[in-house]
C-alpha cells in the first residue's frame, strides 16, 4: 500500500512529508519545502525532482529572482542557488555573493524577499534580518529602541503596494514604513 502523499517519477516513490512552502517561478515550475528535501515540479515535462540542499536539512525558505534564478535557505543557515533548470549552481556567501562552496549565513534561514528595488532580506531565527543591497550587507536586531526589530525570529515578508515592507515575527507583523 503506497503512502497517501507518493509520488511516482522515473520508478523512484518519494514521500512528500508535511510541506512548509511552496511557490510557483517564472518557469512555471513548483518549487516545494518539507521536512528534509526542496522538491521541484515541472509541469512541462511532467518531471519530479528532489534536490536535497544538505542531507538531512530542512529548507525553509525559498525566493525566486527576475534572472530564473531560485535561492533556497536551510534549517542550518545555508542558501543554495538553482538556476531556471533546477541545478544547483552555488552557494550565497557572507557577503551576498555566489560561492561555489557552502557558507552559514546564520544559525537558520526562515525567510527570503526580493523588494521592488531589488534588495534582498534573509530572515532567520534568532539572527534577526539581513538585507543584502548592491553588494553590501547589512543586520538588524532586535534591541529596546521602539523602532527596532520587535523579534530576532523572522518568519515571512510582504511588500505593499505603498512600497512599505511588512515583516513577520515571532511576536507580530510588523511595517517598516520608513525604507531601509
Amino acid at each position: 500500500q503506497p503512502h497517501p502523499y507518493a509520488l511516482r517519477s522515473r520508478g523512484y516513490d518519494y514521500t512528500i512529508p508535511y510541506i512548509r512552502k511552496s511557490f510557483i517561478d517564472r518557469q512555471h515550475n513548483i518549487w516545494l519545502t518539507s521536512t528534509q528535501f526542496l522538491t521541484l515540479i515541472n509541469l512541462k515535462y511532467h518531471d519530479i525532482k528532489i534536490r536535497p540542499l544538505q542531507a538531512g536539512q530542512e529548507t525553509r525558505s525559498l525566493m525566486s529572482l527576475p534572472d530564473g534564478t531560485t535561492w533556497a535557505g536551510t534549517d542550518d543557515g545555508i542558501i543554495g542557488v538553482y538556476d531556471a533548470k533546477g541545478q544547483l549552481t552555488g552557494y550565497v556567501d557572507g557577503n551576498g555573493r555566489i560561492a561555489s562552496s557552502p557558507t552559514k549565513i546564520a544559525r537558520k534561514i526562515s525567510a527570503l524577499y526580493r523588494d521592488s528595488k531589488g534588495r534582498i532580506y534573509i530572515g532567520t531565527r534568532n539572527d534577526g534580518l539581513f538585507i543584502i543591497d548592491n553588494g553590501k550587507k547589512t543586520r538588524y536586531v532586535h534591541d529596546n529602541d521602539a523602532y527596532s526589530l520587535s523579534s530576532d525570529e523572522i518568519y515571512a515578508f510582504d511588500e505593499d503596494e505603498q512600497g512599505n515592507l511588512w515583516i513577520e515575527s515571532k511576536i507580530g507583523r510588523a511595517s517598516c514604513r520608513e525604507r531601509v
